[in-house]
């Protein structure tokens, strides 16, 4: 066995070229990551507040359409009030004319009167019970 040892040459081995293997690249070679955290923030802040602010300002001219609305309604309130009045007033003159038309052959039948034969009468006070309540 020694014979053949001695017989034999070296074993090969594979090893590094001369001057050695290339530097293997692990870090990761990326630009820089845009802007800051803090520009980020800082506007993020500014589109709030600007939205905000808009939002105020709209608020305040819907409340000034509404005010003008509330205006109008006012001004044209005692017209409205007039005409619905003066509608009122035909309708339940027609309406008596036809209660007389139709009840013509009814002896004693009253053209607008009530037809309740009673009179109103209040609730009954109650007496010697004390009203309760927590905000008195």
């Amino acid at each position: 066995f020694c014979l053949l040892g001695s017989l034999m040459s070296p074993p090969l081995q594979d090893g590094p070229p001369p001057g050695g293997f290339p530097m293997i690249q692990y870090k990761r070679n990326l630009p820089k990551g845009g802007p800051s955290s803090l520009v980020l923030s800082l506007g993020v802040a500014a589109m709030s507040a600007f939205g905000i602010y808009k939002v105020v300002q709209a608020n305040k001219l819907r409340r000034k359409w509404a005010r003008e609305e509330a205006d109008i309604r006012l001004a044209v309130l005692p017209f409205l009030d007039t005409e619905y009045c003066l509608r009122m007033d035909y309708l339940s003159e027609k309406l008596a004319a036809k209660e007389k038309e139709i009840m013509a052959d009814i002896p004693g039948w009253e053209v607008g009167a009530s037809v309740y034969k009673t009179r109103y009468m209040r609730p009954m006070e109650v007496i010697g019970v004390q009203k309760h309540s927590l905000f008195e």
